[in-house]
């Protein structure tokens, strides 16, 4: 009879317990956060969103600047997430998943799971001349890449030799006219005084100074009678236009931290414009790669 009631008691005890507390430890799980970085204006904070998987029991704590880890939750096998809205702008935070034996325990211990850091950003406010000035100029890049693009459409194909020589040429020409409003943009942006745009700008502008060089040498290839398809200054020359939809990438990035201007603006929708172009003109690269 004695032995009937202590199983009883064990059984209550065990039903008594959180369910996490009964949940296998995890060994394997990820992590990721959107948006990051997460960008606020002065004075405000930001909210990210954090995501984890794991199969099992796992806990995430947070370092604030390399602080001592705070828990931040316990959750068991599967998808979770959660949704600090508590990041400051020049603060970095992160986040680690450590598998749990139990949602009680007092740290973190072993080696992490996963991990994610989440970058706190000031949004830099940008006024209404500065940006007319800026999406003027970037205007121009548009168009030049717009038709860039065209050219770069025929130099895939099996047309004539002297279809190729001529969509070349236009390259060159249409490079050359890129490079200079690129070059006006870097300065537009040193205005703005904006590291992040700065330093996506200047990689741009020597990305498109080798791209140059390249395209130089492929006319020269095309009117020695060397098909473009099978040119080796075709196939740098293309992955040169690669890099350089990177760059260009980068730029549209730094501009997701600027603060625009409040209410409809005729110089924002020209600026996403301008960004659309850039997405086509990686689409027709990518083709021809």
């Amino acid at each position: 009879m004695r032995k009937i009631f202590d199983v009883f008691c064990a059984v209550s005890l065990l039903a008594l317990l959180p369910i996490h507390a009964m949940a296998a430890t995890a060994t394997s799980g990820s992590m990721s956060a959107t948006p990051n970085p997460c960008v606020a204006s002065q004075g405000s904070l930001c909210t990210t969103t954090i995501n984890w998987t794991s199969n099992g029991l796992a806990e995430v704590f947070v370092q604030m600047d390399g602080k001592a880890p705070q828990l931040m939750s316990c959750m068991g096998a599967g998808n979770s997430s959660a949704q600090p809205s508590w990041i400051q702008p020049g603060h970095s935070y992160v986040f680690n998943l450590y598998g749990a034996t139990s949602c009680t325990a007092s740290g973190a211990t072993g080696s992490a799971l996963a991990s994610v850091t989440v970058q706190g950003v000031l949004a830099q406010t940008i006024s209404n001349a500065l940006l007319g000035v800026i999406v003027a100029d970037e205007a121009a890049n548009s168009q030049n890449l717009g038709m860039l693009a065209q050219q770069e459409s025929i130099l895939g194909t099996n047309a004539p030799q002297s279809t190729l020589i001529g969509a070349q040429t236009g390259v060159v020409v249409l490079l050359q006219n890129l490079i200079a409003s690129e070059d006006k943009v870097l300065v537009d942006y040193q205005s703005l005084g904006n590291a992040e745009l700065i330093q996506a700008q200047e990689q741009l502008n020597t990305t498109l100074l080798a791209l140059q060089q390249q395209d130089v040498q492929l006319l020269v290839d095309l009117r020695a009678g060397s098909k473009t398809v099978e040119s080796a200054a075709a196939r740098a020359a293309l992955q040169t236009e690669l890099n350089a939809m990177v760059s260009l990438s980068t730029k549209a990035s730094a501009w997701a931290n600027l603060q625009l201007p409040a209410g409809p603006s005729p110089q924002i929708g020209q600026q996403i414009n301008y960004f659309t172009a850039i997405i086509q003109s990686t689409n027709v690269f990518s083709v021809l790669q």
